[in-house]
C-alpha cells in the first residue's frame, strides 16, 4: 500500500526530504503545491487509501506533522512579504507572490462556500477559533457581508500578525486575542468559526456551548477527510447530542460543517 500511495503522490517523499528552513521555502513551496494537486487528482480519481495500514499510518503521521510546521512557516513569510516586500529579494518575491495567491484560493473559495449557507449581515458577530497570522476567511466575511468579525489564538506571534494583517486590509474594526479557545467567552457571537487545525476540539466545543445561550447559534466546524488525510490531521468535533448537523460543504482540502443547537433552527439560508 505505501508503494500505492507513492506512485500517487509522488512529490511526497522528495518534500520531506527537502530541509524545513526558511532558505529553502520556494523548493519546499514547489513540493507542497505539487502534493497538494495530486491529492486533489486521487480525490477526483476516488482512488482508495488504506490509513490503517501501518506504513501508511507511519508515513501519515510524520506527513501531517511537517505540514503544519510548513504551513506556519508559509504564513508568517506571506505576511512578511505582504507587510515589507521590499525586504525581499527580487528572485524571493515571484514565488512568494505565487504562494500567496495560492492559499488566497484555497481560503477564499471555502469561505465563498460557508459564505452561501450562513446568513450574515452587517449586525453578525462571527468569531474564528485558531485565527493564525492571516485570517483570509474573516477578511472574505467581513468583505462580502459587513459582519463584524473576531479571531482568537494561543500564538502571540499569530495574534500580531493578524492584527498588522487586517490593518494593512483597512479594516479597523476586527477583534484579535491572545487566547485559549477552551476558556474564552463566546457570549457575544452568531457564529464560530473552529479552524481545522484548532485544538482540543471538544474542550473549545463545550466551552462554545456553556457561555454562548444565543438559540440562532452556529458552530462552523472545519476539518478535513479522504485523500486529505494523508497530509492534514483530521479533527472533527466530538460525537454528542447537544449539536446536530445543519449543512456541509466541501472545497479542496476542507471540509465545513455548520451545526446548530439540537432542537434549534439553524442559520442557514
Amino acid at each position: 500500500m505505501i508503494a500505492s500511495v507513492q506512485d500517487r503522490i509522488p512529490d511526497l517523499l522528495p518534500l520531506m526530504q527537502v530541509p524545513k528552513e526558511r532558505a529553502y521555502a520556494t523548493q519546499l513551496y514547489r513540493h507542497y503545491r505539487a502534493v497538494f494537486q495530486q491529492i486533489e487528482q486521487a480525490t477526483r480519481q476516488n482512488l482508495p487509501l488504506t490509513l490503517s495500514d501501518p506504513h501508511v499510518s507511519d508515513l501519515s503521521a510524520r506527513t501531517q506533522s511537517m505540514m503544519l510546521d510548513l504551513e506556519w512557516m508559509f504564513e508568517r513569510l506571506m505576511q512578511e512579504y505582504a507587510n515589507a516586500p521590499d525586504a525581499f529579494s527580487a528572485a524571493e518575491q515571484g514565488p512568494l507572490g505565487e504562494m500567496t495567491g495560492f492559499f488566497r484560493k484555497i481560503y477564499r473559495k471555502v469561505a465563498r462556500e460557508e459564505l452561501r449557507q450562513l446568513a450574515l449581515s452587517p449586525k453578525s458577530r462571527v468569531c474564528q477559533v485558531g485565527a493564525g497570522p492571516m485570517p483570509l476567511s474573516l477578511a472574505q466575511y467581513h468583505r462580502v457581508t459587513g459582519a463584524e468579525i473576531a479571531g482568537i489564538d494561543i500564538a502571540p506571534t499569530a495574534v500580531a500578525q493578524a492584527q498588522t494583517f487586517f490593518a494593512r486590509l483597512g479594516i479597523s474594526g476586527a477583534d484579535v486575542q491572545l487566547a485559549d479557545g477552551s476558556v474564552f467567552d463566546y457570549a457575544p457571537y452568531d457564529v464560530v468559526l473552529i479552524a481545522a487545525t484548532a485544538a482540543p476540539k471538544e474542550a473549545i466545543l463545550s466551552r462554545i456551548l456553556a457561555t454562548n445561550s444565543n438559540p440562532d447559534l452556529c458552530i462552523v466546524n472545519r476539518d478535513t477527510g479522504g485523500w486529505n488525510a494523508l497530509i492534514y490531521r483530521p479533527n472533527p468535533l466530538p460525537a454528542t447530542d447537544a449539536i446536530t448537523p445543519d449543512w456541509a460543504v466541501t472545497a479542496q482540502p476542507i471540509t465545513s460543517t455548520g451545526y446548530h443547537r439540537s432542537g434549534a433552527g439553524g442559520l442557514h439560508a
